[in-house]
């Protein structure tokens, strides 16, 4: 993510106390966002895709397991380890915006 050319960094568009949730465009349309959790106990963290400024159904995908996780309405939600984070890639469908 570091080296897309776009050169943009990422944000806090979500979250609060310990749960966070940065996220930054990519050169090819799609958005990296990853959901943190600082705190000391397992816990859920939300991206809402009113925050990302995000309509319609964007497909998720785990970055870290490269694994494609679906398409998701209104929002994303991880379980993230304690001191975790969980990085996740948004594309949209077609007909999304």
């Amino acid at each position: 993510m570091d080296q897309d050319s776009l050169g943009k960094q990422a944000v806090q568009v979500g979250g609060e106390g310990n749960l966070k949730v940065y996220a930054k465009p990519l050169d090819d349309g799609s958005l990296a966002v990853g959901l943190f959790n600082a705190g000391a106990t397992n816990a859920t963290v939300t991206a809402n895709w009113s925050d990302l400024k995000l309509t319609g159904k964007p497909r998720v995908r785990n970055l870290w397991l490269q694994k494609d996780l679906g398409i998701f309405n209104d929002k994303f939600e991880a379980a993230v380890a304690p001191h975790g984070v969980v990085l996740i890639c948004i594309s949209l469908v077609d007909g999304s915006n």
